[in-house]
């Protein structure tokens, strides 16, 4: 149970969220501009209300992380008691939204169900079946739950049509959203990367440690073996 070792999963595992992140930002944000091309009689409010249901849970998609690590140990029960609970209660939200006749309720479930199942591999515990403590866990429900929120930010700013940049696909209009996005984003990043900021150093000072060092005389191994 190396610190660096822990360290790099949490790295790997908020760089993940951050992925999911900007990924369901751009969709939202581009507000059906550049799918219109392929959706052209698509309805966008109706976009928007199914994109929003999936775009909520990408940041916590990074467990599919844990569940590659879990997977590789052999721990196949660990894995399959959480995808089971996963399909009984997305059977239980879509049977009451079903019996609602509620598509609201519905796409409120989806995201839901999305982020039980994410928050079952990532909140672990440290115990005999998992390599890890719950840092790494924590750290990326952290980063999905804060994904969200952005995510849902640039949601509502693009729903409103907010500033008259969000609805055309004119050239300004674009550059406008882009550069909202990219700010939006770019403060996301810059505190995951503040908040990852001593894990970088663990696990540099760990690769620094175990490198060899270097030959005498700038020689090199293959040499002086020879």
């Amino acid at each position: 149970r190396s610190a660096a070792a822990e360290s790099l999963l949490s790295i790997f595992v908020a760089l993940a969220g951050l992925i999911g992140t900007g990924v369901a930002a751009f969709i939202v944000a581009d507000n059906m501009r550049i799918l219109g091309l392929w959706l052209a009689h698509f309805d966008r409010s109706l976009f928007q209300s199914v994109a929003l249901a999936f775009a909520l849970s990408a940041a916590f998609y990074s467990y599919q992380i844990v569940l590659g690590l879990m997977f590789r140990i052999g721990e196949l029960a660990w894995i399959a008691r959480r995808h089971w609970a996963y399909v009984i209660y997305s059977a239980l939200f879509a049977v009451l939204a079903s019996g609602t006749k509620s598509l609201p309720l519905y796409l409120i479930a989806l995201p839901l169900s999305e982020i039980l199942l994410s928050s079952s591999f990532l909140v672990t515990g440290s115990t005999a079946r998992t390599p890890f403590r719950a840092e790494p866990g924590r750290r990326g429900l952290w980063i999905g739950f804060a994904g969200s929120a952005v995510v849902l930010l640039f949601w509502l700013a693009a729903r409103q049509n907010l500033g008259n940049i969000f609805a055309t696909f004119s050239r300004a209009d674009s550059a406008w959203t882009a550069l909202v996005l990219l700010c939006g984003l770019g403060a996301f990043a810059l505190s995951s990367y503040l908040s990852t900021a001593g894990l970088l150093k663990t696990v540099s000072s760990q690769f620094a440690r175990s490198s060899p060092p270097a030959p005498p005389n700038g020689t090199s191994y293959a040499k002086s073996n020879i």
